[in-house]
C-alpha cells in the first residue's frame, strides 16, 4: 500500500504504520511509532527518534498450478477425461479443489503456495500413465511464487490380446485343421464270389482253362465210369 503527500508528513508517537509513505516536503516519525514499509522524502528530510521501522512485508505471490488431462483411446478405448479422479497433495493432503475430475486443456487450475505438490489419479488398468511438462515422470512438481505452469497427464489404452477358447481361459490356444484329423470311418463291404472248382484232372492249374483239356479230361471220366459198370455186370454173370 503506497501513501503520498505533497508537503510535510507526520507519523505521531504510538502510531503503527504500514506501507509506503511518499513525501514532497520533510517526515518526522515521532517516537514510540513503528513503521512496516518504507517512507520516503523528495525534496525535505527524514526525522525519526527511537522508532521502529522494518522492511515491508509482503505476502508472496501464489503460484498457479494447472492439471491437463489427455486420453489416448487407440482404435478401441472408449474412455473421456472425465472418468478420471485426479488428486493434487502436499504431504500426503489433498489441496483446496482436489480430487477433480479430469478436464482436457486449459486443464484444472490451482492456486498454491511455493513448495513441492504430487499429483496423481485413480488407476485404470485398461491404460498407461505418463507425465508431461512441469511433472518429472512420477507427478512430482515444485512450486516457486509466482509459478504459472502446467502439468499433463496422458493415459494410453493398452491393446488387449485376443483369446481363444471358453471365457475366463488363458494361455495359448491350438487351431486344429478339421481335414488333417478327422478319421474316415466309412466300411467298405467286399462281396466274394465263390466259384465251383472243376474235377481233379491231373492237369496244373493253368491248363484248366485250355478248353481242349477239359473235353479230354471228361473223356476220361466217362471212359472210367463205363469201365466201372461193365465190371459189375461181368461179376453178376
Amino acid at each position: 500500500m503506497f501513501w503520498q503527500v505533497g508537503n510535510d508528513a507526520t507519523i505521531a508517537s504510538g502510531s503503527s504504520f504500514v506501507g509506503t509513505l511518499i513525501a514532497g516536503n520533510d517526515i518526522t516519525v515521532v517516537s514510540g511509532a513503528t513503521v512496516n514499509g518504507r517512507v520516503l522524502s523528495i525534496n525535505g528530510a527524514l526525522t525519526t527518534d527511537n522508532n521502529t521501522i522494518s522492511g515491508p512485508t509482503c505476502t508472496p505471490a501464489p503460484a498457479t498450478l494447472k492439471i491437463v488431462k489427455v486420453v489416448d483411446n487407440g482404435s478401441s478405448g472408449t474412455a473421456v477425461v472425465s472418468d478420471f479422479n485426479l488428486y493434487v497433495k502436499s504431504s500426503g493432503t489433498n489441496v483446496s479443489g482436489s480430487p477433480a475430475v479430469g478436464a482436457s486443456s486449459p486443464g484444472t487450475s490451482y492456486s498454491l503456495s511455493a513448495g513441492t505438490y504430487a499429483v496423481s489419479e485413480d488407476a485404470n488398468s485398461s491404460y498407461t500413465q505418463s507425465f508431461s511438462g512441469a511433472c518429472d515422470s512420477g507427478g512430482s512438481v515444485t512450486l516457486s511464487s509466482g509459478d504459472n505452469v502446467t502439468c499433463t497427464i496422458t493415459n494410453t489404452y493398452i491393446t488387449q490380446a485376443t483369446s481363444s477358447g471358453s471365457s475366463g481361459s488363458s494361455g495359448s490356444s491350438t487351431t486344429t485343421d478339421p481335414e488333417l484329423t478327422n478319421t474316415d470311418t466309412t466300411t467298405t463291404t467286399t462281396t466274394v464270389e465263390t466259384v465251383p472248382g472243376l474235377p481233379v484232372t491231373g492237369f496244373e492249374d493253368k491248363e484248366n482253362n485250355n478248353s481242349l483239356n477239359i473235353v479230354i479230361a471228361f473223356g476220361v471220366l466217362v471212359l472210367s465210369i463205363s469201365v466201372i459198370v461193365l465190371g459189375r455186370k461181368k461179376f453178376k454173370v
